[in-house]
């Protein structure tokens, strides 16, 4: 799925990022010199595989941050410095869950993860910047938008410059992951005092540049969390050393855990748990009571009793995967219609480029 090495030219090469659609190979200026992104659609049409080597301009975004505590700030550094100058909106997600396990053949940890959205076209982003660690991650490519026919309107080059910016849930070479999901009922985020970055640009920073959570807590702790609702991530690496990152009272605070669904981890915030936080979480820990020694298997059993698929519920999931920090790999499932489809996974491996 890699490009050969090319000089960047003036000219994109458009591909419609569609169902159905094979992608070519394009080469987009704006991002840096040397930036080139192969993508590809799977065979049956359900995933994108966005391959991004080359600068994609993150430490520039790191330097200038998101001044406003609104998402707009956030999507106009993109449009003025990543999409060629053209305009994105974005949309957020409200139902996640995450957990870690010890892995039955004894070689490490598995982390569970459901995403739940209205709707998505999901990618798999593998990043390959010079002086940071590879990464592959998961992200919704119908952030930008509500509709089906605003997301027509984005063009293929804009959709993939943004890509790296918008991680979902992902893990580096040094087997470090990360996944973000909203807190009920919390308020926005607005940090003080540090340069301030937005939500998704915070898990980024970590699959760049974190070597293990106790460093990925630090990295956060240089820059001030910026959003207009609440968000929190779920954190681990090789040695299962699983943590929540929240922004308590204008700090951030890491707090042991072993899962993670949509309300505070870190004690007594006086933040109420949301009904449907709370169920899910509790399935989750009663299964992780029962045995946090997992297969495969078991996990995405765990995700699939979690899973939101109620017709009157406005987020379903769109996909549950399985990340093996130690294996650096990743099984996905992704909804079909109106039901996941955790009969044909999609495989996925962080490799050398």
């Amino acid at each position: 799925m890699y490009a050969r090495r090319r000089p960047i030219v003036a000219v994109i090469v458009v591909a419609l990022i569609a169902i159905g659609v094979m992608i070519c190979v394009l080469a987009v200026p704006k991002n840096g010199p040397d930036t080139i992104f192969d993508t590809r659609l799977s065979d049956d049409g359900r995933l994108v595989y966005i391959d991004v080597k080359g600068d994609y301009r993150f430490n520039h975004y790191l330097e200038h941050g998101s001044s406003d505590v609104n998402l707009g700030d956030f999507y106009d550094y993109l449009r003025d410095n990543i999409t060629c100058g053209k305009p994105i909106n974005g949309v957020n997600p409200v139902n996640c869950s995450a957990f870690e396990a010890s892995n039955s053949d004894g070689s490490g940890f598995l982390v569970g993860r459901n995403f739940d959205f209205r709707y998505s076209m999901p990618g798999v982003v593998y990043t390959h910047a010079d002086g940071c660690y590879r990464s592959m991650s998961l992200v919704d490519m119908r952030m930008f938008v509500d509709t089906d026919e605003e997301y027509s309107k984005i063009a293929t080059d804009v959709r993939l410059n943004a890509a790296p910016y918008i991680p979902l849930d992902g893990v580096n070479e040094k087997g470090v992951f990360v996944c973000v999901n909203m807190v009920h009922f919390g308020d926005v985020m607005d940090m003080k005092g540090k340069t301030p970055i937005f939500a998704t640009s915070a898990l980024r920073l970590i699959l760049d540049k974190a070597d293990s959570t106790e460093s990925a807590v630090r990295l956060v702790e240089n820059y001030s969390l910026k959003s207009d609702v609440c968000y929190h991530f779920f954190v681990t690496d090789r040695t299962g050393d699983s943590r929540s990152i929240e922004v308590i009272d204008g700090r951030i605070e890491s707090t042991p855990t072993e899962l993670m669904t949509n309300h505070y981890i870190f004690p007594d915030t006086g933040v109420p748990v949301s009904e449907n936080s709370k169920y899910r979480y509790d399935i989750i820990k009663a299964s992780l009571d029962s045995s946090d020694i997992m297969d495969d298997d078991q996990v995405r059993d765990v995700l699939n009793s979690v899973r939101q698929d109620d017709p009157d519920l406005v987020h379903y999931t769109r996909w549950s995967v399985v990340y093996d920090t130690e294996e650096l790999s990743a099984t996905v499932y992704l909804r079909s219609g109106d039901s996941m489809d955790y009969a044909h996974p999609f495989h996925l491996r962080l490799i050398e480029a």
